[in-house]
């Protein structure tokens, strides 16, 4: 028995099982999983880091909890390092 014949203008059929389509694993791309491993990292270092801290600066004192003073402090930290990549590269 064969299948009838595909009128024009119908959309494609997808691919069965044995067809160019692997599956779920051949639409992940690895950089995903990386991407899908920091957050995970992060909403892990979050929940440890939750106690509320003390945070002093030339002068006046603010309390913020541990983790956020932590990652606001080392995107400072990378944008100085940003800065400086580029004022060599000019220079």
């Amino acid at each position: 028995m064969t299948d009838p014949p595909i009128p024009p203008g119908s959309p494609p059929v997808p691919p069965g099982p044995g067809g160019p389509d692997k599956g779920l694993r051949a639409k992940i791309k690895p950089k995903y999983v990386g991407a899908a491993v920091v957050v995970v990292l992060l909403v892990i270092f979050m929940l440890e880091n939750l106690r509320r801290v003390p945070i002093r600066f030339i002068g006046p004192q603010a309390h913020a909890p541990l983790f956020l003073a932590l990652l606001v402090s080392a995107a400072l930290g990378a944008l100085l390092v940003l800065v400086v990549q580029r004022l060599r590269k000019r220079g």
